[in-house]
């Protein structure tokens, strides 16, 4: 069983703990993205985020770079992974190796479908990494669809904890969604003050979050969610109510940093590092 108090303490340290990081974030994204510069706070749909941005050069630099890699590490028009088995004699048996090309022709017939979006949130995950120094994407499988699902997270609306090993084994994403789309998913899991609201506004938004986390009571047997080693639970932050509780068989995240410092979970990238350079040349052209 989670513990769903403990969760939402381990949250709220989360994102309380990462003022310092925001800052910089958002001085970064206002420059080079400026339409992540939503850092510490949210912004209303359609508004300018430019009014800090008076060079292309440092964002120009981030997409060429992000281009750059894609098409080495990941290009569409090729199948640039292979399955394989930890026995390298098992590997040289043709029955096995005509198998194992069956499946990988599956992977990426899945990963490239279009419902399945890998390559533009992909995309965005990997921009997110070199601008800020850290990337997520989500990776989950929509049942109803019957297909793989890939979605890129906002970095200023998730928070990363490391496990001992320096791993991030732990996530937590949040977002702001209407009450009618909460009911739908959950039915009857909303407060009674938002019940009432539901029934005049039903368009109203309201703060989610989604936490995954390894399963402390994990032992490998049993059935349902229970038996799987990722934990995850649905809640309203600061309302003390959990929408849901489930598991995955497998870590459900990609993430990306370009570089760590000691003692720090979140990445740095480039953009760190030339951040007074990028600052300075906007307010140069500013001047013009």
């Amino acid at each position: 069983m989670i513990d769903f108090e403990a969760i939402e303490r381990r949250f709220e340290a989360a994102r309380n703990g990462r003022g310092a990081f925001d800052d910089t974030f958002q001085q970064i994204a206002e420059r080079v993205l400026p339409q992540a510069a939503d850092f510490g706070g949210r912004r209303s749909p359609g508004e300018p985020r430019t009014e800090k941005m008076f060079d292309g050069t440092a964002a120009l630099a981030a997409q060429r770079a992000v281009a750059a890699i894609a098409s080495f590490f990941w290009p569409s028009n090729q199948r640039y992974q292979k399955l394989s088995t930890d026995n390298e004699h098992l590997n040289k048996v043709h029955r096995v190796k005509v198998y194992l090309d069956a499946l990988t022709d599956i992977l990426f017939k899945a990963r490239y479908s279009p419902l399945a979006a890998f390559e533009a949130q992909q995309g965005e995950s990997a921009l997110q990494a070199f601008v800020f120094g850290t990337g997520l994407m989500f990776v989950d499988y929509d049942i109803k669809a019957e297909s793989l699902r890939y979605k890129s997270l906002h970095l200023g609306q998730t928070y990363i904890l490391e496990g001992a090993a320096g791993k991030v084994d732990t996530v937590f994403r949040c977002w702001r969604w209407s009450l009618r789309n909460i009911e739908a998913a959950w039915p009857g899991k909303l407060p009674e003050k938002h019940r009432r609201t539901l029934e005049k506004n039903p368009d109203s938004e309201i703060e989610v979050a989604h936490c995954v986390m390894p399963r402390e009571d994990y032992q490998g047997d049993g059935v349902g969610y229970r038996a799987m080693p990722w934990a995850s639970c649905y809640f309203l932050p600061g309302e003390k109510c959990l929408l849901d509780e489930g598991g995955f068989p497998q870590w459900p995240f990609s993430v990306l940093r370009y570089m760590t410092s000691p003692g720090e979970v979140y990445g740095r990238s480039p953009a760190w590092l030339a951040r007074s350079n990028i600052r300075d040349l906007n307010t140069t052209k500013r001047s013009d």
